[in-house]
């Protein structure tokens, strides 16, 4: 605020608004990249999916939560999840709790599904249908089937279940 304000003092009013509006957006920008969260949980770990699925080892089944604004500015904490997901045979990534998602996220987690799908791991996205839309528009069913995609964690948990008994 004292930037633009002495901008438009010893310069010009119209270099001041223009810094301003940089500067606040990317305030913006790095605030809502703090906002967003992402958890790697195994099913025991999870509150919901724990009474659904029975012990299994950690390499069978893990959770992507992801949580808070998912856009080009929190790609930085998404960036090396695949690395850390590949001794796992199913990777269910909970979108639920996304508000809205951008091209940029989506390519990103295009992406991370092709080193899983490289690698034998299934890939399962939980999600509103507001984001599996945007997934589907974006192309990303070339890479996961139409199948893999849910928006109703019950029939996510069910199809895991298959996978996971291929895992034991």
């Amino acid at each position: 605020m004292a930037i633009v304000f002495f901008l438009a003092v010893l310069v010009d009013l119209i270099v001041a608004v223009g810094v301003g509006l940089v500067l606040a957006s990317i305030l913006l920008t790095y605030r809502m990249a703090q906002q967003m969260n992402i958890d790697i949980l195994n099913p025991q770990q999870d509150q919901v999916i724990s009474g659904e699925i029975e012990t299994i080892g950690e390499k069978c089944m893990r959770i992507i939560r992801i949580d808070g604004p998912f856009f080009f500015g929190s790609m930085t904490k998404v960036i090396n999840l695949g690395n850390e997901l590949l001794d796992t045979k199913v990777v269910l990534f909970d979108c639920s709790k996304i508000p809205f998602i951008d091209s940029s996220a989506v390519f990103a987690l295009e992406d991370i599904f092709l080193t899983l799908n490289d690698k034998g791991i299934k890939v399962l996205i939980y999600a509103d249908n507001k984001i599996i839309d945007t997934i589907k528009n974006l192309g990303i069913t070339n890479i996961i089937p139409h199948q893999h995609l849910f928006n109703d964690l019950q029939k996510s948990v069910d199809h895991a279940k298959k996978h996971i008994k291929e895992c034991k």
